[in-house]
């Protein structure tokens, strides 16, 4: 079973943004239900990166944070997501010691995603209780790409020199499989 890209990507988006006042609930994001509770709030002009055509086009750190959200094993995962992430980590290719080191590195990146993710929301339905304020959405982005780049850096540091290089191999080819917002 392959999972559409486009279709993660709507739902790691949608965890991060919020919907309307009234709807605000936060969001659990490794719940199925995230993807429907709400629709997601859209920033900039929605033009779209199309992988299957432009796949140069996708930044790195992107593709890394979705093949990361993906692959990534988190302590509280369902046994669906567990089959999902486990077939991403055999596309992968790793050795045995590659494939421990990959498992206990991103379930550590999947938690530190998840508790980010709660805390804006929590931050934001906080503040959108109490007065008509936005949470730092900026703030958010930046310690969302600091813990990708922290992640990353891990791996290339903690795998073999042939994991490493798998794993940036995969992640390249993965670039044809999503759809990304160019905002």
């Amino acid at each position: 079973m392959r999972m559409r890209w486009s279709l993660l990507i709507a739902i790691t988006v949608g965890m991060m943004t919020l919907p309307a006042r009234s709807q605000i609930v936060p969001s659990d994001p490794l719940s199925a239900s995230s993807q429907s509770s709400s629709p997601a709030h859209v920033h900039g002009n929605g033009a779209r990166i199309e992988g299957s055509q432009h796949p140069e086009l996708i930044p790195d750190l992107t593709a890394y944070r979705l093949f990361l959200v993906v692959a990534s094993h988190p302590a509280a995962a369902t046994a669906e997501h567990s089959s999902v992430q486990q077939a991403h980590q055999r596309k992968l290719g790793f050795s045995v010691q590659d494939a421990q080191t990959f498992r206990i590195l991103s379930q550590s990146f999947a938690n530190a995603y998840a508790d980010l993710i709660n805390r804006y929301n929590a931050t934001a339905k906080d503040l959108f209780t109490t007065s008509a304020t936005s949470p730092d959405y900026s703030s958010f982005l930046s310690e969302r790409d600091a813990l990708v780049r922290a992640t990353v850096d891990s791996l290339h540091r903690e795998l073999t020199p042939d994991g490493s290089s798998q794993f940036d191999s995969t992640v390249r080819q993965e670039k044809r499989y999503m759809s990304v917002s160019s905002d």
